[in-house]
């Protein structure tokens, strides 16, 4: 039973984080360039299919309290109220990656699975990359948070 409860706790913290992570790639274009044409490429999505904030709001609700007396006491349970909740969509967003990806495609990027940089050492390298090598010889990749999702 303890080993099956261990196995079960390494398979949900080795979920929380995935090895791989997807970037947009282009043998030989430095990482200054890449991270620049994925702005490009979120700018021109941006222009073309702008955020549309939708705000749903659920009103909270009251509930009364209430008394109960007896002829020797009264108890008395006081009300309470749930929280107003709000959240915010963008129906757009998933038409403005679609918007982004196409862009990076017709710049002649690809999409690859790389494995993610762990130590600050592999991250280093990875960020001081003057030119991308080959996809089978990176090691492995930082996601700087640009890459658009697939």
């Amino acid at each position: 039973m303890k080993r099956s409860l261990g196995i079960l706790a390494v398979l949900f913290l080795t979920g929380c984080q995935s090895a791989n992570i997807g970037m947009a790639y282009k043998q030989g274009v430095s990482q200054a360039k890449r991270l620049s044409d994925i702005d490009s490429c979120r700018i021109q999505a941006l222009k073309a299919v702008p955020p549309s904030s939708q705000t749903t709001v659920i009103p909270g609700t009251y509930t009364p309290g209430y008394s109960y007396c007896t002829a020797y006491y009264c108890e008395t349970t006081p009300g309470y109220s749930s929280p107003t909740t709000v959240y915010t969509t963008d129906p757009n967003a998933s038409l403005r990656d679609r918007q982004k990806v196409q862009c990076l495609r017709n710049k002649g990027y690809k999409f690859v699975e790389v494995p993610r940089c762990r130590s600050k050492e592999e991250k280093d390298k990875f960020i001081d990359l003057n030119q991308l090598p080959p996809a089978n010889q990176i090691a492995c990749a930082v996601d700087f948070g640009e890459e658009p999702e697939l």
